[in-house]
């Protein structure tokens, strides 16, 4: 399933000169903010070294989180940035890039463990998704590639119905929380690394 949508993106950033939101959500339907979700993550993986991307693509992620738990349908809203358009040129270099990750996902997903998937979830999973986003936004530093991996395997675990996906995220969620709490302390105490 995750091939089949973004061979759709792909499609249409290599047939056409500009893409945006609006075109997204229409090709991708109800997986529509699952799937930029995951884009996003993965496109911050492949961007961690840039000093910027944190910011540039926090903000999107926790609106999107956002959006999913409180089962916002974004095509009906007329939001600009929803219009805002994208050169497709721009994108079409990270496509090889991020193809593969999304190939090598879909070789270890398959539907199991259904309790984690479950639609009362959804509201623990949209959290999840926001915390990770926040501190993707956050300028910590190493914060980005953890908690992108974090959202990509949740993401990606409730749109394959895979709950052993989505437990891993939320344990790289609760490590992450560990983490940032530990060198929080060690920073207060004066403490380096």
């Amino acid at each position: 399933m995750i091939s089949k949508h973004f061979t759709k993106i792909e499609t249409h950033i290599l047939q056409r000169s500009k893409i945006n939101m609006r075109h997204i959500f229409r090709m991708m339907e109800d997986d529509s903010l699952l799937i930029i979700l995951s884009l996003l993550s993965v496109l911050n993986i492949v961007l961690a070294p840039l000093p910027v991307n944190s910011f540039i693509l926090g903000v999107p992620l926790m609106l999107l989180s956002i959006a999913y738990i409180f089962k916002i349908d974004l095509m009906s809203k007329k939001y600009r940035w929803m219009r805002h358009p994208v050169k497709c040129a721009k994108m079409r270099r990270y496509l090889p890039h991020s193809k593969p990750i999304f190939t090598k996902l879909e070789k270890y997903i398959s539907p199991r463990f259904f309790f984690f998937v479950k639609p009362q979830f959804r509201i623990f999973a949209g959290l999840t998704l926001f915390f990770l986003a926040l501190v993707v936004f956050l300028p910590i530093p190493f914060a980005n590639i953890p908690g992108s991996i974090g959202m990509l395997l949740i993401s990606v675990g409730i749109l394959q119905k895979d709950g052993l996906f989505v437990a891993i995220g939320y344990g790289v969620a609760v490590l992450h929380l560990i983490g940032i709490i530990v060198l929080a302390s060690m920073a207060g105490y004066g403490l380096s690394l």
